[in-house]
């Protein structure tokens, strides 16, 4: 074999070698000498262990800084190799978090699946909590979260709405019907109360009349103040 033939750690133009060829000629004679050890070859071993020393001996003195250069190259890409493969697992990690985030995210906490039917079957709907979402002249004091499942802003929680954030609102068919008919008897109670007023303003005006014509004696105005006493306002008739 070539390895076995000194001559072939030779060339025709050893000055022109660089650290490579110099460090090829080393790593051979090495093996060589291993084989002689172990074929108990002494007169081989001797000389690839001459072979060897006198290759570390060129390489170092002719070489030492590039040898060392490349060796801290490799050593500094050996580091960034370490990082890239640390930077590269805690990436894979991320991903899978936000992975799991996401997909906790799209499932559906089941008490709030059936909300937006409801509103719309009922009428109902979902509003911030009092107790926990504050407002100054109807604007709220600070940034409060918008739920896009209860379709409102809720607040921070309390225990008046269990720490939701917001409340259920809700009128029933008997709830309407009661606030229709209090309206309707407020409105027939404002009603009254201004036929009363237009009342109490013509009989104002008539006892005026009378008194401007000397006919406070009239019965007419005797009746009027009396209708107008009746309501309270016989003391604007003066």
């Amino acid at each position: 074999m070539t390895g076995n033939n000194p001559m072939s750690f030779f060339s025709d133009n050893v000055d022109a070698w660089g650290p490579l060829e110099w460090f090829d000629r080393l790593a051979k004679a090495v093996h060589a000498r291993n084989r002689s050890v172990r074929d108990k070859d002494d007169l081989s071993f001797e000389l690839y262990q001459n072979i060897a020393s006198s290759s570390a001996t060129r390489l170092v003195s002719d070489f030492e800084d590039k040898v060392r250069m490349a060796l801290t190259t490799l050593r500094e890409l050996e580091k960034a190799n370490v990082a890239y493969v640390d930077a590269n697992t805690e990436l894979l990690a991320t991903l899978e978090s936000l992975q799991r985030e996401n997909e906790d995210a799209k499932r559906i906490d089941p008490a709030l699946i059936g909300i937006c039917e409801e509103m719309e079957e009922s009428g109902g709907h979902w509003q911030p909590c009092t107790g926990c979402y504050d407002t100054l002249e109807g604007h709220p004091t600070q940034k409060y979260d918008y739920s896009p499942a209860l379709q409102s802003p809720v607040g921070c929680g309390c225990h008046e709405c269990g720490g939701l954030g917001a409340v259920w609102w809700y009128m029933s068919e008997q709830d309407i019907a009661d606030f229709e008919k209090i309206s309707e008897e407020l409105d027939a109670e404002h009603d009254l109360t201004m036929r009363i007023s237009r009342l109490e303003y013509l009989l104002r005006s008539l006892c005026k009349a009378y008194a401007a014509c000397n006919g406070e004696d009239h019965p007419a105005y005797v009746e009027a103040r009396t209708a107008l006493a009746s309501t309270g306002g016989a003391h604007h008739a003066e």
